[in-house]
C-alpha cells in the first residue's frame, strides 16, 4: 500500500526556514536568553518596539533594559520559571532609546536541552493601546455612574433624562 506524503513532516530546513519567517514577521518582540539574563537572540520587531538596534543588545543583560522599578519582579519571574519548570507572564515597563517608558506584557519559558536549564524563550508584547482603553473604558463607567446619581444619562448626541421621583409628582397627577 503507497502511503500518503500529506501527513510526513517537512524537511528540517523548510522548518527552520518558516520558524525564521515566522520571527520575522511577528509584531511581538521575541527573544532568548541565556539563565544569567543575558540576550542571545532578537527579532526584528524589538526595534520597532523600543526604538533601541538590536545590534546594541546582543550579549548585555535584559535587566539593563527593564526600569528600575520592575527589575525585581522580572528577576523573580524568571527564577521561578527556571525552579517551577513553568511559563510566567508580567507586565513590566521597558526603558525605550527615547528615554521613555513602555509597558509591555512579557511571557517566558525554560529553554531545555538534555533535561538542563538552558536559558529562556520570551515575547513580549506592548500594552500602550490596550491599557489606554482599558482606562478610557473605567473613565467611561466612572461618568455614567456620576450621570446616574444625577438622573441624567448623556449618550452620544442625545440626552436622557430620568425623573429622581415619579412622573406623578412632577405633573401633578
Amino acid at each position: 500500500m503507497a502511503q500518503s506524503n500529506a501527513h510526513k513532516a517537512p524537511p528540517t530546513s523548510l522548518v527552520a526556514q518558516r520558524y525564521r519567517h515566522l520571527l520575522q514577521m511577528s509584531r511581538d518582540g521575541i527573544f532568548r536568553l541565556s539563565c544569567d539574563f543575558t540576550i542571545l537572540s532578537l527579532n526584528p520587531a524589538f526595534e520597532v518596539l523600543t526604538g533601541w538596534p538590536r545590534s546594541e543588545w546582543f550579549g548585555k543583560s535584559l535587566l539593563h533594559l527593564v526600569h528600575h522599578e520592575d527589575q525585581r519582579l522580572i528577576v523573580a519571574r524568571l527564577k521561578g520559571a527556571l525552579k517551577e519548570e513553568t511559563a510566567s507572564l508580567c507586565e513590566v515597563r521597558l526603558v525605550m532609546k527615547s528615554g521613555a517608558c513602555l509597558l509591555t506584557e512579557i511571557a517566558l519559558a525554560p529553554e531545555h536541552e538534555n533535561g538542563e536549564a538552558t536559558g529562556f524563550f520570551g515575547i513580549m508584547r506592548d500594552l500602550t493601546k490596550p491599557k489606554q482603553a482599558e482606562e478610557a473604558l473605567i473613565e467611561q463607567d466612572i461618568e455614567l455612574q456620576q450621570a446616574h446619581k444625577m438622573g441624567r444619562w448623556k449618550t452620544g448626541r442625545r440626552h436622557c433624562t430620568r425623573f429622581q421621583q415619579s412622573p406623578d409628582h412632577h405633573y401633578g397627577i
